[in-house]
Order: structure tokens, then sequence, then C-alpha cells
């Protein structure tokens, strides 16, 4: 059973490593580049070997990466077509040039691995600077005892069950 920790919101724009679709993605750069004919994977199995092993500890990593989760979920109405647009035209090039497009996708995703994680730890910073003058203002307010600080006596609150909306089972309810 996992214990939810609420974080805060900001926390959901990133993922925690690489997700598995993009770093399958990613993980394929050395044949993209074979398909461009490039003559830089020549002989180069050891380096290959590097990079998939490389690749495989970001997707299992606490490396924090951008999801994208939170940018706007509605396109505004001066947006669609121009969206649009840009995603027939994405389509298109991928369809054209498939090894060229995933190249340079690839090595834009690794390049915004090191972004993503130093814009993560802005955020924390950030939090941390204003968490505590939060959490400062809530022990100024609740001036009393929370239901942790009592001890627990193994019965359970007879009081809150019969204020309770909801039925008992011992009374059958009907419908009105």
């Amino acid at each position: 059973v996992a214990l939810e920790v609420e974080q805060p919101n900001w926390k959901g724009n990133y993922f925690v490593g690489v997700p598995a679709p993009a770093g399958a993605i990613v993980l394929l750069l050395p044949l993209y580049l074979d398909g461009l004919n490039t003559q830089l994977i020549t002989g180069t199995a050891p380096v290959i070997l590097v990079y998939t092993a490389i690749i495989a500890l970001l997707m299992i990593s606490q490396v924090p990466t951008f999801s994208g989760k939170l940018i706007g979920q509605k396109v505004g109405r001066e947006y669609v077509l121009p969206v649009f647009v840009f995603t027939i035209l994405f389509f298109a090039v991928l369809v054209t040039y498939p090894y060229a497009t995933l190249t340079v996708g690839s090595l834009l995703y690794l390049g915004f691995v090191p972004i993503s994680f130093l814009r993560y730890r802005q955020n924390e910073r950030e939090f941390a600077e204003t968490e505590p003058a939060i959490a400062r203002e809530g022990e100024k307010v609740s001036g009393s005892a929370d239901a942790s600080d009592q001890p627990a006596t193994g019965e359970d609150d007879k009081a809150g069950d019969e204020t309770s909306d909801k039925p008992t089972h011992d009374a059958p309810t009907r419908p009105q």
C-alpha cells in the first residue's frame, strides 16, 4: 500500500526518470544516425554499448524530466489553426524524413534533460523558501492540539457515527 503524500502542484510537471516511450525513442539514436548514412557509428559498438547503458540508467533514475502535463489544458481559439498546421507539418516531415526528424527530436530531448533537472531544483528551492512561512502561519492559526497528539484508545468514536448522515447497518433504508 503506497502512502499518498501531498505534493506541490509544480511537481506534476515532471516525470521521475525518462519515461519508457521517450527512452525507447532516444535509445534508437544510433540507428537513426545509421539511417542517415553517417559514418559516426561504424566500428563504435563499445560507444553504443555505453550510450545504451546511460539511457537505461536515465530511465530508472530519479532525474526529473519535463512531462508537459501541466502545460495549458486547452488551446485558445486563436491558436487552434496554428497548432493544427504545425502538427500536420510535423507528421509530414516525420514521414518524409524519419531518420532526420527522429535524430533531431532525440537530441533535443537529451538536451532538455539537464535543463529539466536544473529547473526542478530551482522550483524546489523556491518552494522550500515559501514553505516554512506557510507552516509558521499554520501554527499560529491552529493553537489547539490535533488528533495525532492524543493517545489512541483502540475504540471507534461512537459520537461521530451518530451525527453522520450515512445509514447504519442495522436499520435498512427505504427510498421515499
